[in-house]
């Protein structure tokens, strides 16, 4: 019998087959899957699985009650699993960063502050232009070298396996 080594990851249900695919890629199979019925709290921040594309980059904390647990296994003796292994990480541990927001704060307060005070309207040009749009190029610019990173480690990754 061979030698394996396992992972389990709690996905939403929505994600599994997305998350199915790209293990399918690091050489992983898919052994088990088991929904959960559970009445808890989950923190999410998006990751690779969840993409750019419109998805609000914010750390979010949810009620759960549905979620399911995957049981992936795959051989010990997989050709260049030591690269694999770091490939791996490095893929899975690249987050977008959050994206920032274009009015900060609460927007009745903004709105109070421009149509009772008309300094809101000064105050959010300032913001728009020295904190916003600078920080608004770096989030995209970081977008795009880690959907390259992730390209790059995918291509790689289907040399190896």
């Amino acid at each position: 019998m061979a030698r394996t080594e396992s992972k389990i990851l709690e996905v939403a249900p929505q994600n599994e087959n997305e998350v199915v695919k790209t293990m399918e890629k690091f050489g992983w199979s898919l052994q088990n899957r088991q929904e959960i019925h559970f009445t808890g709290n989950s923190v999410t921040r998006p990751t690779l699985f969840s993409g750019y594309g419109g998805v609000e980059s914010y750390i979010t904390t949810y009620e759960v009650s549905h979620y399911t647990k995957l049981h992936f296994s795959r051989p010990v003796d997989t050709p260049n699993l030591d690269r694999i292994h770091l490939l791996e990480n490095e893929y899975f541990s690249m987050v977008v960063p959050n994206k920032p927001k274009l009015v900060p704060g609460s927007i009745w307060l903004w709105i109070i502050l421009c149509l009772f005070f008309g300094i809101g309207i000064a105050i959010w040009i300032l913001y728009y232009f020295l904190s916003y749009k600078p920080n608004k190029e770096k989030f995209d610019s970081e977008v795009v070298r880690i959907s390259a990173r992730a390209r790059e480690i995918e291509e790689e990754i289907d040399k190896l396996v």
